[in-house]
This record gives structure tokens, C-alpha cells and sequence, in this order.
């Protein structure tokens, strides 16, 4: 998972270097991807969208994971970029 979290952290500095600066700042990135990396998203999103998150994991691999990780972070930007703490920041990506 250690892994899987650094390379996510590559990632998302390369595909949203704005939100992954502001993420670091407030301390969050590490904490969110490593609860999304070992649920595979089954205790964030609804179970239907999860079980096809799943499913996908198992025939495409990893890459599904990041791939709907950046696709999270990007959908919550503007939401985030507001947050002032990791709380609020949790709170937006827990749900």
C-alpha cells in the first residue's frame, strides 16, 4: 500500500499539481488514498458504484484504482481547494 500511496502522490503532482500542493499543505493525500487503496472505495462510495470499481480492479489491475482516485480528486477540486483543514477535507473525500 506504501507503494500504491507514492505512486499516487507521482500522480497526482503531475495530473493536478495545484490540488496536490494544497493536499500536502494540509496533510491529507497519504490519509485518503491509503483508506480508497485497501476498501478498493467500498467504504466511501455507494456499493453499486464500488462492485463495479471492483470489478474493474480485477480485470484492469491497479491503474483502475488511480485512475478513479484522480477522477475523485478532480471531481472535488474546487471544493477542496476551499477547505481550510484535513478534517473538512476528509469529510468532502469520505463521502
Amino acid at each position: 500500500a506504501l507503494v500504491d500511496q507514492g505512486v499516487f502522490e507521482d500522480l497526482t503532482r503531475e495530473h493536478l499539481p495545484l490540488l496536490y500542493e494544497w493536499m500536502q499543505e494540509l496533510g491529507v493525500i497519504s490519509t485518503i488514498s491509503l483508506s480508497w487503496f485497501l476498501t478498493l472505495f467500498l467504504s466511501v462510495m455507494p456499493f453499486e458504484s464500488a462492485v463495479v470499481v471492483v470489478d474493474c480492479f480485477f480485470y484492469e489491475g491497479i491503474k483502475v484504482i488511480f485512475q478513479v482516485s484522480l477522477a475523485v480528486l478532480e471531481a472535488n477540486m474546487e471544493k477542496l481547494l476551499n477547505c481550510f483543514d484535513e478534517g473538512e477535507a476528509m469529510t468532502i473525500l469520505g463521502r
